[in-house]
Parts: C-alpha cells; sequence; structure tokens
C-alpha cells in the first residue's frame, strides 16, 4: 500500500513539473512574431504621423498655429516625439475634422 502511495505521488509530481513547462512553451513568441509586431506598430506610427503633418503643413493650420503665439516649426519637429496612442488620437480627429470639412460642417 505503502509503495503504491509512493507511485502515485511520484506520477502526481512529474505532472505538476511537466504542465508549466509546456504552457511556457505555448507562450513563445518567436523573433519573426516580434519583428512582424514592431514594424507594423512603427508603420502605424509613422501613417498617423504623416496625416497629422500634412493637416498641419496647410496655409491655414500654419496661420493658426503662429495666431495662437506658438512657433511653427517648433511643433512640427515636436510631433515626432509623440508617443504611439497620441498621435494615432490626433489622426482620428485629423479624418473626423477633414470629413467634416469635406461634408461642409464648420466646427
Amino acid at each position: 500500500m505503502l509503495n503504491s502511495c509512493k507511485t502515485l505521488l511520484v506520477v502526481v509530481l512529474s505532472l505538476c513539473l511537466l504542465v508549466p513547462m509546456d504552457a511556457r512553451a505555448t507562450q513563445v513568441v518567436t523573433s519573426d512574431e516580434l519583428h512582424q509586431d514592431l514594424l507594423k506598430s512603427w508603420n502605424e506610427k509613422e501613417q498617423n504621423l504623416a496625416t497629422v503633418q500634412n493637416l498641419l503643413s496647410t496655409d491655414a493650420a500654419r496661420e493658426l498655429i503662429e495666431q495662437t503665439g506658438n512657433d511653427y516649426n517648433q511643433v512640427m519637429k515636436a510631433l515626432p516625439l509623440l508617443d504611439e496612442e497620441e498621435l494615432s488620437r490626433l489622426a482620428s480627429q485629423t479624418h473626423v475634422a477633414q470629413a467634416n470639412f469635406a461634408a461642409g460642417l464648420r466646427p
């Protein structure tokens, strides 16, 4: 009886040790997947940056920036320093503003 309990205990402990290793193996991210995610993130940031820069490079936007007492060149230099989330939010607002303008709506 004692021998059966020892055997059962060894089997249970062995299974406990195997489960975490198997779980970790399924969570491994390959370098290719990581590269693809980084590339996608970088491309999204570049697209968002271009969207905001295109809007701010218009004469009307430049005038408005200068009327508010800000330096246009400093604003344009600061854009790439924004984080991905902020650039995404600004690009989204830019798309909405452009769509509203195209529809004839004023802010």
